[in-house]
């Protein structure tokens, strides 16, 4: 069970007092959380028992509202199918408003806020408040959930709904890049067995190093007992330890996302942490990589997404102008690409052709380029506004 700062032991206690009556914004709410008292097994029970004669029903009659909307949807919402749901959300409303029901439920929640604030405190990725608040909600969810029959505290079944809370609020919230739930449990177990590799080899794998162990414990997790046991005997390894339901799946998924070894790669870069363009580099403080970035442009409001705009650009200028002749290749960058583009009269004297000519290699250039980008099934450029 969790402690508070009066029953910490002697060896820890003032540096885990302090940490509840230090200055800062959620002294205030420590503070409050001492006079809820921590509830002992029969409490619980008691409480459980009060909340568990309205949750049940009321999660009974949850289902049979969801299957009702879906059967309204289904038939159009018809006058029968909104008679029926709304007697539905009556009987729900009725019971919410158990008396009974709400104190036990708030006595059982308020008495265990200490434990979001203990468990919170082992994550990083967001702010503590954030944190503490995600863990509160699976906190309430766990007290709708919790059945005292089967024997457990309830501190044992709360602290699996506040852990899933508070990683979920980091993976959606702790980035400024938001990545999806699966890649991120792909590129953890990706990660992990990067680790492994790592302690085990004493340098860094290479990425089919990493691919081929990704296989090959899927390979065993496959096995029966014996014969993984035996594999990794014959590879000189400790005896293979076979993952929970919940850890065998995100390693089979995540086999499936890694097939090639760029994918592997992928999903490594995930795990890296992200860096501000605003983050101040060397001892003075003075600059950011912003500055360094943009060091040595003319323009001081060019920043990088400009100049990755203009390099795409010059990418596909490249792949397009490789369909032309040398001729009409040079006519093209001339008088259409070049900074300072030269007039038809100027390039024809330069190779000794009339200015006609020049003209009729333009419009030909232009045309084999339009046909290219349409067989390519590419974005066509607008050569009209270059010309």
């Amino acid at each position: 069970m969790p402690k508070t700062p009066e029953t910490f032991g002697s060896n820890g206690g003032e540096k885990n007092k302090r940490y509840y009556e230090r200055g800062n914004v959620l002294s205030p709410y420590f503070r409050q959380l001492k006079q809820y008292p921590l509830l002992q097994a029969e409490e619980e029970a008691s409480l459980g028992a009060i909340i568990l004669k309205v949750s049940e029903p009321m999660h009974a009659l949850l289902n049979q509202l969801e299957e009702a909307r879906s059967e309204a949807k289904k038939n159009g919402f018809t006058l029968e199918d909104e008679a029926a749901i709304e007697k539905l959300e009556g009987e729900i409303r009725e019971l919410e408003s158990n008396a009974a029901w709400k104190q036990a439920s708030n006595t059982l929640a308020v008495s265990n806020l200490r434990l979001v604030i203990l468990i919170a405190r082992k994550y990083h990725g967001s702010t503590m408040e954030d944190r503490i608040q995600a863990g509160n909600e699976g906190l309430m969810q766990a007290v709708q959930m919790f059945d005292y029959r089967r024997g457990y505290r309830f501190s044992t079944y709360a602290s699996w709904w506040i852990r899933h809370h508070i990683m979920r609020h980091i993976q959606n919230h702790g980035r400024n890049v938001r990545i999806p739930v699966h890649r991120s449990d792909h590129s953890a177990v990706v990660k992990k067995c990067e680790d492994q590799l790592w302690q085990k080899l004493a340098r860094k794998p290479t990425m089919e190093e990493i691919h081929k162990e990704l296989f090959r414990r899927v390979e065993m997790l496959e096995m029966e007992p014996e014969d993984a046991d035996a594999a990794a005997n014959i590879q000189d390894q400790k005896p293979f330890v076979r993952h929970k339901n919940g850890s065998a799946t995100r390693l089979k998924e995540a086999k499936r996302t890694a097939k090639t070894t760029q994918r592997i790669e992928d999903l490594l870069n995930l795990t890296k942490p992200e860096m501000s363009l605003n983050q101040t580099i060397g001892d003075d403080g003075k600059h950011d990589f912003l500055e360094l970035l943009t060091y040595g442009q003319q323009s001081p409001f060019e920043g990088p997404d400009e100049n990755i705009i203009k390099q795409q650009q010059k990418d596909f200028i490249a792949r397009v102008l490789a369909c032309l002749t040398p001729r009409e290749k040079m006519v093209i960058e001339r008088y259409v690409y070049n900074d300072n583009g030269e007039v038809l009269q100027n390039i024809g004297d330069s190779i000794g052709l009339t200015r006609e000519r020049i003209r009729q290699i333009k419009v030909t250039a232009l045309h084999k380029m339009r046909t290219y980008c349409k067989r390519m099934r590419l974005a066509e450029p607008t050569f009209e506004e270059l010309v």
